[in-house]
């Protein structure tokens, strides 16, 4: 399976979903969790993102 294909499985996008609806950041920042659902940032970059969330809020 290629990448394309991968990346338009329902399946993959469900785990990719699930994963972001349970992170850690979805309780704080739900409107960045949905965003990043609704515009299909990969699950890659969405963990940059909450790792800058999570470094932002502990230098607070």
């Amino acid at each position: 399976m290629n990448k394309e294909q991968s990346a338009d499985d329902p399946s993959v996008d469900l785990i990719r979903v699930k994963n972001m609806l349970n992170s850690t950041i979805s309780m704080s920042y739900p409107d960045v969790v949905i965003a990043c659902i609704e515009h299909k940032v990969s699950l890659e970059a969405f963990r940059a993102i909450e790792a800058a969330l999570v470094k932002h809020d502990n230098n607070m």
